[in-house]
């Protein structure tokens, strides 16, 4: 089993996004002493400091600061599986196929894709091109 928790990893992150526990602990609905033990239990189990006192606030150390950067992407995609759970549960496609006539601008279809990406970035889009028909 793992020492550590999604959960922990997300609060620290959090902590140095906004800087301080009090902001940090209002944001995501905990006590300040929630967040604080949270964090002391994270740098327990790892036995690495990964905070130090900078006046009044909590800088990462360099540990901290090297793990905390190999976590963020999994704290990304795990909000990303939560996501795309959303999306299933509501019934929307998560996967479109694009047949496109060779005629269509290129520019034009990458543009639009991108588009849609930004909009819908949990529908996984395919585009194939056709070689329409002489008519």
């Amino acid at each position: 089993m793992h020492k550590t928790t999604l959960e922990q990893w997300a609060l620290l992150e959090k902590v140095v996004e906004l800087g301080s526990f009090a902001r940090a602990a209002e944001e995501t609905n905990r006590s300040q002493s929630s967040v604080s033990y949270n964090l002391a239990l994270l740098q327990e189990r790892l036995g690495v400091a990964l905070l130090a006192p900078s006046g009044r606030r909590a800088v990462l150390t360099p540990a901290g600061e090297l793990l905390l950067n190999q976590v963020k992407p999994l704290l990304q995609a795990f909000a990303y599986v939560e996501t795309h759970a959303a999306t299933l549960r509501n019934g929307a496609r998560t996967r479109l196929d694009l047949v496109v006539d060779s005629i269509f601008p290129r520019q034009r279809l990458f543009a639009i894709l991108r588009q849609f990406q930004q909009r819908y970035p949990q529908t996984q889009v395919q585009a194939h091109r056709s070689a329409g028909k002489p008519g």
